[in-house]
C-alpha cells in the first residue's frame, strides 16, 4: 500500500512568484541555508493563533521570485508539539492565514542520511515538487561517507544537490534545480515506502466514517488521516477531534482496531520506513566498515565530561554574563546620555508647558527606555548565535539538564535564566532556543524572578539608608552585603516551586519525550550570526518596543495631569520674590566692584544678563578674588531656586492622577508598612523598577535627577515622617519594599517580551498577576516578621 498523494501541481512557468518551504531535521544547517539564500530580505513573525515563529524571505532567480518559508525543524510529520503541527499544516496547505506552498526544499544532513531520510520519506508522500539539499558534506567526508548524489537523484526522481551554505557553494545549482522543478508538474508519484494492506483498509474505513457537518464530509487530506491513525494521542488526532467532534475519536478507535497487528501502528511505520531507507541508500552510499573518530568526538570527551565539562561551561557562562552585565553598561550609558542631551535640547527650544513635558518626559524618554536595552540584547544574542551555530548549545543543555530537570525545567533553560540576572528582556527572548513548549513557557514565566540589574538601584538605596553597616556571623560577613545576597537568592528559591506549580497547573497532561541531539562542531558562520543578532534587535524594537513606548507615554500622562495652574502661580511668585531679594542685596556689592557696568540705571533684565556672564565666568573658574562674595551669593541664589523647582515638581506629582491613585491604594499597601507616597512611587515604577529612585527624589523635593548614590536621598529616607510624626521608613519597611521589588514584575519591557515570544496576552497578564500577588505576600510576611523582631 502506498499512501495516496496530493494531485500534481500545474506548471508554474507563467507565474512570477512561487512559494517553497524549507523542511528538515534540527541542526542540519537549515537556518544557514535560509540566510544564504535570502540575506536581509526576510521577515520574522508568528503564525496566527500559535506561539511558533514564522520566518519568510525572498530571492530572485532568472526572473522567478521565490518566497522561502523556513519551517521549524522536525524529525517527523508525527506531530507531538505545536511547532511540528505547524509544519504539517503548512505542508498540507491547511495552516490558517498561510497560502499553500508550491514546492519543498528538503534539508538532509549528509553525515546522518538514515535518520534524515525518515522525514524525506514522509515529504515524498505529499506529492509536491521537491529538491533535496545535501548539507554537512565536509563532515560526511570526515566520517568516510561517500554519496552518489546523481544516482540517488535518478532513483528518487528528485534533484539531489550537495552544497555548503556557509561557503556559498552549490547555491546556484540549488536555485536552478528548484526553478526547473517548480516549472514542471510532477510526472508520476515518487518512490515511497509500501505499507501493509490492512493499513490501507483501515485508512479507507476512517475516511468513510468522518462525521459529516452541514451535509458534507470535512475535506481532510489522506496524509493527515494516516498520521491520525498511526500517531495515537498525537497533535493531528487532537486537532481533528476538535474540528470534527468526539465522533471522530470513535471512528479512529474503530479503524485502529481494524488495522490489528501485534505491534503498535507507529512501530510498524518506523520498521517499514527504515527498511525502505536502507534499500534506497545502500546502492548509492558507501560507509567505512568501522566508525572513524571525528574531531567532535575528541572535543566531547572534555566538553561533555561530568566534571571538566561543567567547569568549562560555568566559566563560559560567567564570561557571557559579565559581558552582558559590564560590557553593555558603557553603551547603555551612552544611549541614556544621548537621550538626556536630546531632552535638554528640546527643553531649551520648546516653551514650558504640557507639550514640552510630553516631548521630553514622554516621547524622548519613552524612546530611550526602548533603545537602552539594545546593547544587552545584541551582546546576549551574539553569544547565543555563536554557541548555537558552532554546536555547543546542545552540550550546555545536556550538562545542565540533570540539575534543572529536578526544578521542573530543562537544561536549555539555564542560559535564559542566567541572562535574566542582567536583564529579563534578552533572557526571555533567549527562550526561543527551547524547543519544548512547556519548558519554554515555564522558563519565560519564572525568568522575571531573577534579580536583574534594574533592581540593583532599589536594593542599594534602601540598604545604604536603612540597613546597619556592621559585620555579622563572627565578623566575616557584612550585614549590608548579606542583605543584598539574600535578595538575589530569594528569587532563585521562589522560582523552583513556581516552575513546578506552573507545569502542574497548565501543562499537567502534556508529555514530551526528551530528545537531545549533539551535532558535530563547526565554525560559526559570520553571516548567520550577524543576521541572528540583527533579527533579534529589530524584532525587539518593533514589537516589545511599541508596548514599552506606549506605556511610557501613559505613565507620563498620569504623572503630569491635571497639573493645577495654582501650583505654578504660587511657585512662580516665590521665585520672583527670591530674585528681587537677591538682586536688592547684591546690587550694592556689584556697584562697588564695577560702577560703570552696574550703574544706577541697571534694570532687572540687564542685571540678569550681566549675572549670566558672571555665572559663565565662575563655571570657567576665572573669577577674580574680589568677586568671590558675588559667586557665593550666586551659589546661594541658585540653590534656593533649585529647591523651589524641586518643591514645585514634588507638589505637581503629589497632586497628579498618579498621586491620587497612590492615596486610593493606601489602605491596600498599609499592611506592608507603606504609606501613600511609597505606593505612588511603586505605581510610577511600573515601566521600569529603577524609576522609584527618581520618583522618591521628586517626592522628597530633591529633584528627579537623584540616583542610588545620592547622600541627600538616603538622608531624606531616614528623616521622612508619616502624618502622625512616626518615621516613614524602618528596617522592616525597607526590607518589605526590597522583597516586593525582588519578586514583582514591575517592568513593562519584560511583559512586552513575554507577549512577543508567546504571541499571546494571556501569559504576560498571568505573569504580572501571579508575581504581583506573590510579591505582596512576600512583602507582607517580611514586614510582619520584621515588626515582631523589633525592626519596625
Amino acid at each position: 500500500m502506498k499512501i495516496p498523494v496530493s494531485p500534481s501541481q500545474p506548471p508554474l512557468a507563467s507565474r512570477r512568484l512561487v512559494r517553497a518551504a524549507l523542511a528538515g531535521n534540527p541542526n542540519t544547517g537549515k537556518t544557514t541555508l535560509f540566510n544564504a539564500l535570502t540575506g536581509l530580505n526576510h521577515k520574522v513573525g508568528n503564525y496566527p493563533g500559535v506561539t511558533v515563529e514564522r520566518k519568510t524571505g525572498r530571492f530572485l532567480h532568472e526572473g522567478l521570485e521565490v518566497e522561502l518559508l523556513d519551517l521549524p525543524g522536525t524529525y517527523s510529520l508525527a506531530a507531538r508539539s505545536p511547532d511540528e503541527m505547524v509544519v504539517v499544516d503548512v505542508l498540507l496547505g491547511q495552516q490558517k492565514g498561510e497560502d499553500p506552498i508550491d514546492g519543498i526544499i528538503a534539508i538532509v544532513d549528509a553525515s546522518n542520511l538514515t535518520r534524515n531520510f525518515y522525514l524525506v520519506s514522509q515529504l515524498l508522500e505529499l506529492g509536491l515538487p521537491m529538491v533535496i539539499a545535501l548539507t554537512m558534506n565536509d563532515l560526511a567526508e570526515a566520517k568516510g561517507i561517500q554519496i552518489d548524489a546523481a544516482g540517488l537523484s535518478q532513483r528518487l526522481g528528485v534533484p539531489v544537490v550537495p552544497l555548503s551554505a556557509h561557503r556559498r557553494k552549490g547555491l546556484d545549482q540549488l536555485k536552478r534545480a528548484l526553478h526547473e522543478t517548480l516549472a514542471k508538474p510532477v510526472q508520476a508519484p515518487y518512490e515511497t515506502p509500501i505499507f501493509p494492506e490492512n493499513l490501507r483498509l483501515a485508512l479507507y474505513q476512517l475516511k468513510q466514517g468522518i462525521p459529516a457537518r452541514g451535509g458534507q464530509n470535512l475535506p481532510v487530506p489522506d496524509i493527515k488521516l494516516f498520521r491520525a491513525l498511526i500517531d495515537s494521542g498525537g497533535y493531528t488526532e487532537k486537532q481533528l477531534i476538535v474540528q470534527s467532534g468526539r465522533a471522530f475519536g470513535d471512528c479512529l478507535a474503530t479503524a485502529r482496531q481494524a488495522a490489528g497487528g501485534t505491534l503498535p501502528l507507529s512501530a510498524i511505520e518506523t520498521k517499514i520506513r527504515y527498511e525502505w531507507i536502507s534499500s534506497l541508500l545502500n546502492p548509492y552510499v558507501k560507509r567505512p566498515k568501522a566508525l572513524i573518530p571525528t574531531r567532535s568526538d575528541q572535543i566531547d570527551k572534555v566538553l561533555t565530561h561530568r566534571f571538566f565539562g561543567t567547569v568549562i561551561f560555568l566559566g563560559l557562562m560567567a564570561f557571557v554574563f559579565q559581558a552582558i552585565y559590564a560590557g553593555a553598561s558603557p553603551l547603555m550609558d551612552l544611549i541614556d546620555g544621548f537621550f538626556v542631551w536630546l531632552g535638554s535640547g528640546a527643553s531649551r527650544i520648546l516653551p514650558e508647558g504640557a507639550l514640552r513635558s510630553l516631548v521630553v518626559d514622554g516621547v524622548i524618554s519613552g524612546v530611550g527606555a526602548v533603545l537602552v536595552f539594545l546593547p544587552q540584547i545584541t551582546i546576549l544574542f551574539f553569544f547565543i548565535a555563536i554557541l548555537e551555530d558552532c554546536g555547543y548549545m546542545p552540550r550546555a543543555a545536556y550538562l545542565m539538564d540533570r540539575l534543572l530537570s529536578k526544578c521542573g525545567l530543562s537544561g536549555k533553560s539555564f542560559i535564559p535564566l542566567l541572562s535574566s540576572f542582567a536583564c529579563a528582556v534578552p533572557g526571555i527572548m533567549a527562550t526561543r532556543t527551547i524547543e519544548d513548549r512547556r519548558d519554554r513557557i515555564t522558563t519565560m514565566l519564572v525568568a522575571p524572578l531573577m534579580s536583574c540589574s534594574a533592581r540593583l538601584p532599589v536594593y542599594l538605596i534602601f540598604i545604604a539608608a536603612m540597613i546597619p553597616d556592621r559585620a555579622v556571623l563572627g565578623g566575616w560577613v557584612g550585614l549590608q552585603g548579606l542583605t543584598l545576597f539574600s535578595l538575589y537568592l530569594a528569587g532563585i528559591i521562589v522560582a523552583v516551586p513556581m516552575a513546578w506549580l506552573i507545569k502542574y497547573v497548565f501543562f499537567k497532561n502534556e508529555t514530551a519525550p526528551f530528545v537531545m541531539e549533539l551535532p558535530s562542531y563547526k565554525w560559526p558562520t559570520p553571516r548567520t550570526v550577524a543576521l541572528f543578532v540583527f533579527d533579534s534587535a529589530v524584532e525587539f524594537v518593533r514589537r516589545a518596543g511599541t508596548i514599552i513606548f506606549c506605556v511610557a507615554i501613559l505613565v507620563w500622562a498620569v504623572a503630569y495631569f491635571p497639573h493645577p495652574a495654582t501650583i505654578g502661580e504660587h511657585y512662580g511668585q516665590l521665585r520672583r520674590e527670591t530674585w528681587e531679594t537677591f538682586a536688592r542685596d547684591l546690587l550694592p556689592l556689584l556697584q562697588s566692584l564695577d560702577p560703570q557696568r552696574y550703574g544706577p540705571d541697571l534694570n532687572a533684565e540687564r542685571l540678569q544678563a550681566a549675572l549670566a556672564e558672571e555665572i559663565r565666568l565662575r563655571e570657567e573658574e576665572s573669577v577674580p578674588p574680589e568677586w568671590l562674595p558675588v559667586r557665593d551669593r550666586l551659589d546661594a541664589y541658585q540653590k534656593t531656586v533649585t529647591q523651589l523647582n524641586n518643591q514645585e515638581a514634588g507638589e505637581y506629582l503629589r497632586n497628579s492622577w498618579l498621586g491620587r491613585m497612590g492615596r486610593i491604594i493606601a489602605p491596600v499597601v498599609e499592611p506592608l508598612g507603606w504609606d501613600w507616597r511609597i505606593g505612588m512611587a511603586t505605581l510610577a515604577s511600573f515601566p521600569a523598577r529603577e524609576i522609584i529612585v527618581a520618583v522618591l527624589g521628586t517626592i522628597f523635593n530633591l529633584g528627579a535627577d537623584t540616583d542610588e548614590n545620592s547622600l541627600s536621598l538616603r538622608e531624606a529616607i531616614r528623616q521622612a515622617q508619616r502624618e502622625d510624626g512616626r518615621p516613614l521608613f524602618s528596617i522592616a519597611v525597607a526590607l518589605s519594599i526590597m522583597v516586593f521589588f525582588a519578586l514583582c514584575s514591575q517592568c513593562v519591557a519584560t511583559l512586552a517580551a513575554i507577549k512577543r515570544e508567546s504571541n499571546s496576552y494571556r501569559w504576560p497578564l498571568f505573569t504580572f498577576t501571579y508575581l504581583t500577588l506573590l510579591a505582596y505576600m512576600g512583602a507582607w510576611i517580611t514586614y510582619q516578621l520584621g515588626v515582631r523582631l523589633g525592626l519596625g
